[in-house]
């Protein structure tokens, strides 16, 4: 029994008690306890030093978790990405609607200018690309818009909507941003007076 115990600890067992105690703690500790010939107060300083680690690090990877595959934050960004795509193609249809244009009113279409659309308005033909919708520009010539519709916003409520302004001059279109990590990309990045809001349209001053 003697010479079992001073012979040395086999390499791959250090190894995996080593791994163990690093990656999967509680076994390691068994690892350690049965195989290891080191004196007893490392064994349990050794434990107690991982234990107290392996405590704290568990709220930590736990929130990282939650953050990066959070359900809830998953769906804001998709809203986002949907948000950027129309505001995309309205930006680039009311951009050609202009340059086409022989009304000089062509930014307030048949209203006066200031004037202001919103998404989230309860007016039948909100939708509408004729000007007559929450976009005051008409569109229905530039075949940009593959639904002949104006997009609304994906939850298009009192609080997230669609928005557009014009001064006669300029022109503005405003987009909420419900991820975090969308507002700093994209909203406060556009050079636009919200720091809240993608905004995007040939001067992004106008929504006041």
């Amino acid at each position: 029994m003697a010479a079992n115990q001073n012979q040395p600890v086999p390499t791959w067992k250090t190894v995996v008690t080593v791994l163990s105690l690093l990656f999967f703690f509680p076994l390691g500790v068994l690892f350690m306890f049965l195989w290891m010939k080191w004196p007893l107060w490392v064994k349990i300083l050794l434990s107690a030093g991982i234990a107290v680690l392996f405590l704290i690090m568990i709220p930590i990877l736990a929130a990282i978790v939650v953050v990066t595959i959070n359900p809830l934050e998953l769906t804001r960004r998709a809203r986002d990405a949907a948000r950027l795509s129309d505001v995309a193609n309205v930006q680039q249809a009311v951009n050609i609607a202009v340059e086409n244009a022989t009304d000089l009113n062509a930014l307030c279409y048949k209203t006066q200018a200031p004037c202001e659309g919103r998404s989230s308005s309860t007016e039948p033909d909100v939708k509408n690309i004729d000007g007559s919708g929450w976009v005051k520009v008409d569109l229905s010539k530039t075949k940009i818009l593959s639904t002949d519709l104006l997009p609304i916003d994906p939850v298009n409520s009192t609080e997230l909507y669609y928005r557009y302004c014009s001064d006669g001059k300029n022109w503005e279109i405003e987009v909420p941003m419900e991820s975090q990590q969308d507002k700093t990309k994209y909203a406060s990045q556009d050079k636009g007076d919200n720091p809240n809001l993608y905004e995007a349209g040939s001067d992004l001053t106008v929504c006041k």
